[in-house]
């Protein structure tokens, strides 16, 4: 089976997305195979109203991870990477420092797994 790439444009937003016409299994497979990986982050300490969302996000882009970042409301950052293992490991290792202004107390990392789903770095405003 050969994959097929859909694009798509939801709300102003681009979606990109690996799939196989014919469900056969094959596509959890075939993302697994790339060796990419995902991981979910919350990063505590002084880490709101430091340009924090702003710079992960274009640490993220000069990394080519996608996924996502938002502000919680008990203070901390959490956001999610995927992309190739050594650039997802390096914005986990950014996090821990963070932007100039930033004072990163803890960074509790949960690995995930690998769904392609995010075709660019986004920050949410939820």
């Amino acid at each position: 089976f050969v994959p097929c790439l859909m694009i798509a444009n939801i709300k102003g937003r681009h979606f990109r997305k690996e799939f196989f016409p014919i469900d056969s299994g094959l596509e959890m497979q075939l993302r697994k195979d790339h060796g990419n990986k995902a991981g979910h982050v919350i990063v505590s300490g002084r880490v709101q109203g430091v340009c924090f969302r702003m710079e992960t996000r274009k640490a993220a882009l000069q990394m080519h991870v996608s996924g996502w970042v938002k502000n919680r409301p008990d203070g901390a950052v959490e956001a999610v990477f995927e992309g190739a293992p050594e650039n997802v490991d390096a914005l986990v290792n950014w996090c821990k420092r963070g932007p100039r202004m930033a004072s990163v107390s803890d960074v509790a990392v949960r690995e995930l797994d690998y769904t392609g789903e995010y075709a660019d770095f986004s920050i949410r405003y939820e």
